[in-house]
């Protein structure tokens, strides 16, 4: 398995360059709870794009409330829409109708939190995220879609399952992002699966941004990360390539030798992913002053290496 630590002179300039592709492009995932709305707009250029939870404890209107707010103010966001979270089609309909005027042209799609049921102890209204995608894509066509993926599976739901059901998503799905995974070697095999099954559609890598430690871990074994957690954990006992190279500070993960590695020349039977989406957990000035960081780096690394043709 490759492992680098960090974009430095030894990386080849095509891993460089691509690096600093994703990085531009990322999105940041963000959890729609108070004063959300002011950090982002604070800490992050308008030209990032930020997706908006589904929280099952404020309610679906919590997240199109802020989706709609920043993308009033210059954001191009994407809100999640989750099946376990909405009472019906009326209901997804009129939030429909708030996006649109909002100006939001792609939206998530997901099941929702397993066993956690629509606000205010009302049924849900569709059975399954496939359910609700299908909603979506019949009530608003104009919507780019986007759906999630696991490479590393789901702790209750069987392998061919997954792989059938995202099949079937396929059909409406533009964009695929990976549930959060910490080794980018699952992630370029899985992507390869996905393309020998004839998804097309955009892939994006899930990573933690900078995240506590000790979190990361709760929050992996609870949406079942896999192989991740035992990769994350050797790597912090100083296990093969020694726990540091993991950490932007003491106890604080490091998204940074991840990402190289999703930019660095695929092994064979692999495929790279398209693009970055960094789980925030909220600590969103850490995580873009850390990706900030990595694009100057890569700009002076650039311009060493112009100076040094010239």
């Amino acid at each position: 398995m490759r492992r680098t630590t960090a974009p430095d002179s030894g990386l080849a300039r095509e891993t460089r360059r691509r690096l600093g592709e994703m990085l531009a492009e990322a999105r940041f995932e963000v959890l729609p709870l108070d004063g959300v709305v002011e950090e982002v707009t604070a800490r992050l250029p308008a030209e990032v794009t930020v997706t908006v939870t589904s929280s099952p404890a404020k309610g679906p209107e919590s997240t199109v409330d802020v989706a709609a707010e920043l993308s009033r103010r210059g954001h191009r966001t994407v809100p999640h829409l989750a099946a376990a979270h909405l009472t019906g089609e009326d209901q997804l309909a009129a939030m429909l109708e708030r996006l649109a005027a909002a100006g939001i042209e792609e939206v998530f799609v997901v099941g929702g939190d397993s066993g956690v049921g629509a606000p205010d102890g009302a049924t849900a209204g569709f059975h399954d995220g496939e359910q609700l995608l299908e909603a979506v894509a019949r009530l608003a066509p104009q919507l780019r879609l986007g759906v999630g993926g696991y490479p590393e599976g789901h702790p209750d739901i069987p392998d061919e399952a997954l792989r059938d059901g995202l099949r079937r998503k396929s059909r409406h799905a533009d964009v695929v992002v990976s549930q959060m995974c910490l080794d980018a070697e699952a992630v370029r095999g899985w992507a390869a699966t996905l393309r020998d099954d004839g998804i097309s559609a955009r892939l994006v890598a899930g990573l933690p941004g900078v995240v506590g430690t000790s979190r990361l871990l709760r929050v992996g074994r609870r949406i079942g990360v896999g192989d991740s957690l035992r990769f994350l954990t050797s790597r912090l006992r100083g296990g093969q390539g020694g726990g540091l190279a993991r950490l932007v500070a003491p106890g604080r993960w490091d998204p940074a030798p991840t990402a190289t590695e999703l930019a660095a020349p695929p092994a064979e039977g692999e495929i790279p992913p398209d693009g970055l989406h960094f789980y925030t957990f909220n600590a969103i000035a850490e995580t873009e002053h850390r990706r900030r960081d990595l694009l100057a780096q890569l700009e002076e690394l650039e311009r060493l290496d112009e100076g040094g043709a010239a």
